[in-house]
């Protein structure tokens, strides 16, 4: 699978966030498409850093646990509904985190997080590595070259080549 490696001087803020504008990028697949997670990968707060209210949180919970339709929390992997990424851009943030996009709902259990091996229906794949970079693949060209007119500093990668 072909992708873009993001470094740091990609982002205008913290690489960290870096997934807010990928999202941003992306959004019309996002919306058609399953997520699987692996790692934590939310963070409730406002763009100034401010924590949210205790009744803000209880409600983006509960939002999360609606688009939630399985989990594996002995190895961190969620499996949320269609949406489920732009929904909660604003509060999306990457530090060894994993996102598999997929184009039908398969069983959590199928993902092999630990190498560079994604299932058949995994369309776009999203890593960031230690909040220092993000790398995005994707099966449709066409969805890199909108990354890469957003990020012209995105350096061609290869998902055989990554490093696990």
């Amino acid at each position: 699978m072909e992708g873009l490696h993001l470094s740091q001087k990609c982002f205008d803020g913290q690489t960290a966030y870096g997934i807010r504008t990928i999202v941003d990028v992306l959004e019309p697949e996002l919306l058609q498409h399953y997520c699987v997670t692996h790692s934590d990968f939310l963070i409730y707060c406002d763009s100034g850093g401010k924590s949210l209210s205790d009744e803000e949180c209880k409600r983006l919970n509960e939002e999360h646990d609606r688009f939630l339709l399985e989990e594996l929390s002995n190895h961190h992997l969620k499996l949320f509904d269609r949406g489920f990424l732009p929904r909660f851009r604003d509060y999306l943030y990457g530090d060894w985190t994993r996102f598999y996009l997929l184009s039908a709902r398969i069983p959590l259990a199928t993902i092999k997080y630990w190498n560079n091996a994604v299932p058949l229906e995994c369309r776009i794949f999203v890593s960031c590595v230690d909040a220092a970079y993000w790398e995005v693949y994707a099966f449709d060209p066409s969805l890199l070259t909108r990354i890469k007119g957003k990020f012209p500093d995105a350096q061609a990668c290869k998902l055989e080549d990554k490093k696990v």
